[in-house]
């Protein structure tokens, strides 16, 4: 077995309310961006099984759509009320054993390249907890409203995406805290980052984007029509 061995949790049970409709059923580039996003750990040696977050307004409809694309071991779910519920919901029902490693990605991110998640794998095995992340390169603001208010110091700054990887026994940890402390945070380092767990990050990908507005469909298109 690849020793980068993984379980995949694919977190898309979200509202997409800044995109206006369920965007993880739109055709890019000749398929649903759903299934973009599940290839790079599809055709990964190291993974092991996994769990997809839908949302549940036509769970069933969609879970029929999606599964004969999921190789066996595979399991879809309904989404939670936040996307950390999401998260948990899709980890109790891997039940990873506690050295595993337990990647997760955002369903909306579909041009992850291989290397980039190679590269995160590699860390997490050394490091426990890493995210994917690429330095910051414009300058950053504050305001107030409409006013600048300040200039932010970039060097200390880097920009987070996915995937996440993390070491099973720390979710474990994480998560027989209080659900009130981390239902509402929206990514899973925060949480180790609250119990005082070093997250370390490695580098993503600039082509690794996600689809949040209508404006970002053009550009994941063609940087998935690159790929083929």
């Amino acid at each position: 077995m690849d020793s980068r061995g993984f379980h995949l949790i694919l977190a898309g049970g979200g509202s997409a309310s800044r995109f206006g409709r369920d965007k993880l059923w739109i055709e890019v580039a000749g398929k649903p961006l759903l299934l973009h996003a599940l290839g790079p750990f599809l055709r990964h040696p190291g993974l092991r099984s996994g769990v997809v977050t839908l949302s549940g307004e036509g769970l069933e409809e969609k879970a029929a759509r999606l599964a004969p694309h999921l190789p066996g071991g595979f399991k879809i779910i309904g989404g939670g009320a936040t996307r950390a519920l999401s998260v948990f919901g899709a980890f109790r029902t891997l039940a990873p054993d506690g050295d595993d490693l337990v990647v997760i990605h955002d369903a909306a991110r579909p041009c992850l390249p291989p290397p980039a998640l190679d590269r995160l794998l590699d860390l997490a095995r050394e490091d426990g907890a890493v995210i994917a992340a690429l330095p910051v390169r414009d300058t950053l603001k504050s305001v107030a409203g409409d006013r600048v208010t300040g200039t932010l110091p970039r060097t200390d700054k880097i920009q987070e995406q996915t995937p996440l990887v993390f070491r099973a026994a720390l979710l474990d940890k994480a998560y027989a805290r209080p659900e009130a402390e981390w239902r509402d945070l929206t990514d899973e380092a925060q949480m180790l980052e609250g119990m005082g767990v070093p997250v370390y990050w490695g580098h993503g990908a600039p082509e690794n984007i996600k689809l949040t507005y209508p404006e970002d469909l053009p550009l994941i298109e063609a940087v998935l029509l690159s790929k083929r």
